[in-house]
């Protein structure tokens, strides 16, 4: 059960109300600044999937998006949604295709537009800054050599900002999405946390 109280005045809990029946688990709780709060809730043998946006007034929700797969459903919650701060629209990573990919979904018309294409895996959603209208993910090739990616969000050729070729790598943003902390684990045991700026 999830409930929202008012810190500022504290008063009676708004509960938070969905299907609870058809989706029983919720795997993430989001609330981006500049965003609603939503929750990620799939079902019990983890074939449907879906974001749904809480109403913070009266504690209803709507759906802003869905997944469904006949055998099972990778909903593992963290790294799966991030909304653009200015509230117009939220990154979705999805393996509906067969590929982890990231799509940016319109809050006003529910509208999907891919922002990586096949072949490359997206394992995780790091920042997005929209401003400058880019996200920055983690991804593989092959499970071996990881990278965190930066992909325009309006179309154009991802770039690197950081490699590893033989382990993982992800990344912490500051405000100013310009620096950010790598977190390097390599197969042969060296692990790092490298500072980097100017990106």
């Amino acid at each position: 059960r999830f409930g929202i109280v008012d810190v500022a005045t504290p008063g009676a809990t708004t509960w938070i109300e969905w299907y609870r029946a058809k989706l029983e688990y919720v795997p993430a709780v989001l609330w981006d600044d500049g965003a609603p709060p939503c929750l990620v809730a799939v079902d019990r043998l983890q074939k449907n999937e879906a974001l749904l946006v809480v109403d913070p007034r009266t504690g209803k929700t709507r759906e802003a998006m869905r997944e469904h797969d006949d055998a099972w459903l990778n909903a593992e919650g963290s790294g799966r949604a991030l909304w653009l701060r200015d509230g117009s629209a939220f990154l979705w990573w999805s393996d509906r295709d067969g590929d982890g990919r990231v799509a940016l979904v319109s809050a006003k018309d529910a509208s999907v537009k891919w922002i990586t294409s096949g072949g490359t895996q997206v394992t995780s959603i790091l920042d997005v800054d929209a401003a400058r209208r880019v996200a920055t993910l983690e991804t593989t090739r092959d499970a071996l050599h990881y990278e965190v990616t930066r992909v325009p969000l309006d179309g154009g050729e991802p770039t690197t900002l950081a490699r590893i070729d033989d382990g993982t790598v992800r990344a912490t943003f500051d405000e100013s999405h310009d620096v950010f902390l790598t977190y390097e684990a390599s197969l042969s045991g060296v692990h790092r946390v490298v500072l980097r700026c100017g990106v």
